[in-house]
């Protein structure tokens, strides 16, 4: 039985062998305008392809994909071989003049340094530019916190945090610059441990909350666990929200939930009168074999208030989808195999050789002051073939598990 949230899907193909031709927006992803009299997408900025569905990358000015670590810092990698970090949110700061970021760390096992959840923590990093070096300045959220997502309340600028709980601990905390806590219970987090609480059943399948402060100085956050109306029937999780461009306050959150089964994940909608909920379940993204997940919801600046997108993966594959009404059904398109976003990045100090990661995951677009993408911000792993640099990976496969950041040609 499929969950409560209901959609629509609308799957756009074009094939191998018939060039692809646009009639509408629609046909250009909402992602570019298309020109009926010759049946071309003229994609806007940050986007390319003849859907316009792939975000437009510059090359990195690199041999070492390593160097566009965000966090872990390169410098702080080459004294902490012990953590790694898997979601990368990020704000520009006018009270402060930089930019903040809250980071997903974690502890690597004897044997990898991959990904894992439990005793993940939520830590606060400051920049003066996207590419950094980051700082720490704190622990916004304690173990086991994770999936974080910031933005901004638009009536009243002030800073939100989305973010999941799963079990509470006191694990050992790897904080990503060098600093190892034995027992977290020691650190202050912004969001008290006692405000959260691990028990999903209360408030449905899921235990997503919204932390918030007038300024990313304050080390005190209010928080809230979040109320689901008709929430799929399976643990909701990856939760990033944006509020309408109709001026009205609400908020449209895309969430990742479970349809069952292991490795059978999919993408969900579900609409706010204000950001700490109610939120009501009101669509679906078609489910798609595989794990649809990690989906980043945004809107384009002069764009119709009606128009929404999501980037998010399957597997390998970096992907798009749409709206055109007000997030009540959605659109998605693989066009002869082109991605949003792929595991390859090109090194320009290398004549173009290409580097591969093993995962690319958790896409965050950062936009410029104008509201034209910057930076796409990832969780990525290295395995397989070893960096340029020459980082050897483990028995395991795995050398590196870090965020990354790209700039986007715009």
């Amino acid at each position: 039985m499929e969950p409560l949230c209901y959609g629509v899907l609308l799957l756009l193909l074009a094939t191998a062998t018939n060039a692809y031709t646009c009639t509408s927006d629609a046909d250009c992803e909402l992602l570019g305008t298309c020109n009926t009299a010759n049946g071309t997408c003229a994609c806007f900025a940050g986007f390319t392809g003849d859907s316009c569905g792939s975000v437009s990358f510059k090359p990195i000015a690199s041999q070492r994909p390593e160097d566009y670590m965000v966090y872990p810092s390169p410098s702080a990698a080459a004294i902490d071989n012990i953590s790694f970090s898997w979601g990368f949110t990020a704000l520009w700061d006018d009270e402060t003049n930089a930019y903040h970021a809250i980071v997903n760390t974690g502890c690597c096992s004897e044997t990898t340094c991959g990904v894992t959840v439990n005793g993940t923590l939520l830590v606060h990093v400051t920049a003066p530019s996207p590419t950094g070096p980051w700082a720490r300045v704190g622990v916004a959220a304690p173990p086991t916190t994770f999936n974080p997502h910031l933005m901004r309340e638009p009536s009243t600028g002030r800073i939100l945090l989305y973010f999941r709980v799963n079990e509470l601990d006191q694990a050992r905390a790897c904080l990503g610059d060098g600093t190892t806590v034995d027992n977290s219970s020691t650190l202050s987090p912004y969001v008290n441990r006692e405000s959260l609480d691990a028990d999903p059943t209360e408030e449905g399948p899921t235990n997503m909350y919204v932390a918030w402060s007038d300024s990313f100085t304050s080390q005190s956050w209010q928080v809230k666990k979040l109320k689901f109306i008709h929430p799929p029937a399976a643990h909701l999780s990856n939760p990033s929200v944006a509020a309408s461009a109709d001026g009205s306050g609400r908020m449209l959150m895309a969430f990742r939930y479970d349809r069952g089964s292991e490795n059978d994940e999919a993408n969900g909608f579900a609409w706010a009168a204000s950001f700490d909920g109610p939120f009501h379940c009101s669509a679906n993204l078609s489910y798609t074999s595989g794990n649809d997940e990690d989906p980043y919801i945004f809107q384009l600046p002069g764009r119709p208030a009606t128009e929404w997108h999501i980037l998010y993966h399957n597997g390998r594959h970096g992907l798009h989808a749409f709206s055109s009404d007000d997030g009540g059904n959605w659109s998605k398109t693989k066009i002869n195999g082109t991605d949003a976003f792929t595991l390859d990045v090109a090194l320009e100090e290398m004549g173009g050789e290409v580097y591969s990661f093993s995962r690319r995951e958790r896409p965050e677009i950062l936009f410029d002051s104008s509201g034209k993408p910057a930076f796409l911000l990832n969780g990525v792993n290295t395995k397989g073939p070893t960096l340029p640099s020459g980082g050897s990976a483990d028995s395991n496969g795995f050398s590196r598990a870090f965020s990354f950041i790209q700039a986007i040609d715009s």
